[in-house]
């Protein structure tokens, strides 16, 4: 059985949902759904490919930066959170270089989690 995590203040509002999930790994960990579902976007190919992320194989995300003006890296970071307060998105999206990456997250009884990534980069 899985156990599910405590409800915190921080699920209240989204925006602190996030500093909090940025700033610590083992939080992360625990509010991301795995087999966490992926949907990557294959160029050669043409098409979208599904893959899932197992625990092992986590990799820390921090969201708190909005923008990124590096030469190779360049891209600004958008947050939409639905009005009921019961989903949310953050849109990375590259400024003249493909890269386009949405971050899901869903209120799953109450705590928010990341439940998919859909990597539609080109």
């Amino acid at each position: 059985m899985v156990a599910i995590p405590a409800r915190e203040a921080v699920d209240n509002d989204f925006n602190d949902f996030i500093e909090k999930f940025s700033a610590d790994s083992s939080f992360q960990l625990i509010r991301t759904k795995y087999p966490l579902k992926v949907k990557w976007y294959e160029i050669e190919q043409d098409k979208d490919t599904l893959f899932y992320l197992k625990k092992s194989d986590f990799e820390m995300m921090d969201f708190r930066e909005i923008k990124s003006n590096s030469q190779y890296d360049n891209w600004e970071q958008k947050r939409v959170i639905d009005k009921n307060n019961k989903s949310a998105r953050i849109e990375i999206r590259g400024i003249d270089n493909g890269i386009i990456v949405d971050y899901l997250f869903e209120k799953v009884n109450g705590i928010w989690m990341l439940i998919e990534v859909d990597d539609s980069s080109t």
